[in-house]
């Protein structure tokens, strides 16, 4: 009961947590833009956001269940090796049909409020995230000309088409309104552990009170834990890959034979380097990427950057629906590698 309780309070803490610190983002990039950033630039203590802590719970409560799991299975075998008789099985009845009825109306009432989060939270939050996409840019070309052109190229913010937009966020919406988050997995897992430990001990019970099966009591209790184990490994598994800012089969395959081999076929390019790309959010089936890429463009396009350039962003702002954000660091060819890709071993090169 201990780990249970623990576990609801963690999932309804990190849920607060998460929500207070979307609405915090959401308020600042609502703010006005200053002209001198530096005197209101903010170092957050965590710059990526709050929002994985939802997932951070959703792992905490699926090892809880396998604590808990782990406690019915020996006691189970302690009943089995030393069987115990059960006494007064009226009052016993009693307390796990009251448990079973409060475990439905939590069942019930968590699927209500997930169902009235999907239809009005979700629709909110996505069609923030999708009000921008944004490209960086960085220079190491040496071969660049001053004044206000070139500082515009330095930091530039692209934004999506407004009929895209609406498009884009009512499908996006309709996806999550059938995704349950790890925090929100597990809380339920929880409770349905709850409500299956109850119904186990009503059978057992009726079963033990009218034809004496002693038996019973731990045989039941074994298979109801091998079905919250069995439940609580895709759990584990998903928030695991989301912690790790796991990419999934199918982006991994966008990046490799789609966007990469489009990119390499931009005049100029000799080759990339360093790409890291990850979920922006909680997501990973869903969720739009952020990333960086080093480009390696020809010497003989030092001075011609800009075409290079907008070639790079066009190429980017095809994939919208696919890219949150994307830093991109322009490099030419006689410039020494990166401090960030000496010794990586990550780089493509095409012969032309």
């Amino acid at each position: 009961m201990f780990l249970d309780c623990t576990s609801l309070f963690l999932g309804l803490l990190a849920s607060l947590v998460s929500k207070n610190d979307a609405i915090k983002r959401k308020n600042k990039s609502q703010l006005p833009a200053y002209k001198n950033q530096t005197d209101n630039f903010e170092i957050n203590e965590f710059p990526f956001g709050l929002s994985r802590i939802e997932t951070l719970a959703g792992f905490t409560n699926g090892s809880l269940l396998i604590g808990i799991v782990g406690g019915i299975y020996i006691e189970s075998i302690q009943r089995l090796l030393n069987p115990v008789d059960l006494q007064k099985t009226n009052e016993l009845l009693i307390v796990s049909v009251l448990g079973f009825i409060v475990n439905l109306v939590g069942i019930f009432a968590f699927n209500h409020s997930h169902d009235a989060h999907g239809h009005s939270g979700h629709s909110h939050s996505h069609s923030h995230s999708h009000a921008q996409a944004h490209v960086h840019d960085h220079d190491h070309d040496h071969a660049h000309s001053e004044g206000a052109g070139e500082n515009e190229q330095a930091h530039d913010h692209h934004e999506e088409p407004a009929s895209h937009l609406a498009t884009n966020s009512h499908a996006h919406s309709e996806e999550e309104e059938n995704h349950l988050s790890d925090n929100m997995h597990g809380i339920l897992l929880h409770i349905l552990a709850d409500t299956l430990g109850s119904a186990g001990v009503i059978i057992s019970t009726i079963f033990i009170k009218f034809f004496n099966v002693q038996i019973l009591d731990p045989i039941t209790s074994i298979l109801i834990a091998s079905l919250i184990l069995a439940s609580s490994f895709p759990l584990l598994r998903s928030s695991t890959k989301n912690l790790l800012l796991s990419l999934s089969n199918k982006q991994t395959v966008f990046l490799k034979n789609e966007f990469f081999q489009e990119l390499m076929k931009i005049d100029g390019i000799k080759t990339y380097s360093t790409p890291r790309f990850w979920p922006s959010g909680i997501n990973d089936q869903t969720d739009k990427l952020t990333g960086y890429l080093h480009v390696q463009f020809y010497k003989n396009y030092g001075n011609n950057t800009l075409a290079l350039r907008d070639s790079v962003h066009g190429l980017i702002k095809n994939y919208e629906n696919v890219f949150e954000k994307v830093y991109i660091q322009f490099e030419n060819e006689m410039d020494d590698f990166c401090w960030c890709r000496k010794n990586s071993g990550i780089v493509a090169q095409v012969e032309q």
